[in-house]
């Protein structure tokens, strides 16, 4: 295309809040992504799973309690103890599911980006090594490099490229 008639620019970032954004992943990835990438947030994200975490910790609330007394029952023998209350279960149980969440992701967090600068190491120790081999490479011989990595002066006349091309 000439200089005057260039694409439109599309617009990868998605719309609205980072809350949406835990479900709108699952069917606009790029979008949430580039969005993401602008913005990063990680409170939202992890509110909104605790919220659904939640949600769903009350909902199994009467069968944990089933569970709970059925395992009382099998455990008392002589004496018997009365059955927590809802107060007592749901205390105990949003604590632990906020505290034990909040490990994990931070946890895994730490493992990734422990993962991220070993690898990242490794992948820029292997470029540095590949660069200085191809650098002792003579130049003479080095044709094979535009074909690989590109041509070198990308922003040179034309004219220019082709006197080199015939050269080399």
């Amino acid at each position: 295309m000439g200089a005057g008639i260039q694409p439109p620019t599309v617009g990868q970032e998605s719309e609205g809040n980072a809350f949406v954004d835990v479900v709108k992943v699952l069917f606009e990835p790029s979008a949430v992504f580039g969005r993401v990438r602008a913005q990063p947030n990680f409170f939202a994200p992890f509110l909104t799973i605790i919220a659904v975490q939640c949600v769903l910790f009350f909902v199994n609330l009467p069968y944990l309690k089933v569970a709970i007394a059925a395992q009382m029952a099998a455990q008392a023998g002589a004496q018997s103890r009365p059955l927590p209350g809802n107060a007592l279960l749901a205390i105990f149980g949003l604590l632990g599911l906020v505290i034990v969440l909040g490990i994990i992701f931070v946890v895994t967090g730490l493992i990734l980006w422990m993962l991220a600068s070993v690898l990242g190491g490794s992948l820029l120790a292997r470029d540095r090594s590949l660069e200085r081999a191809t650098a002792r490479i003579p130049a003479s011989d080095r044709a094979v490099r535009a074909l690989w990595f590109g041509i070198p002066a990308q922003d040179a006349p034309r004219r220019q490229l082709d006197a080199w091309a015939e050269h080399a």
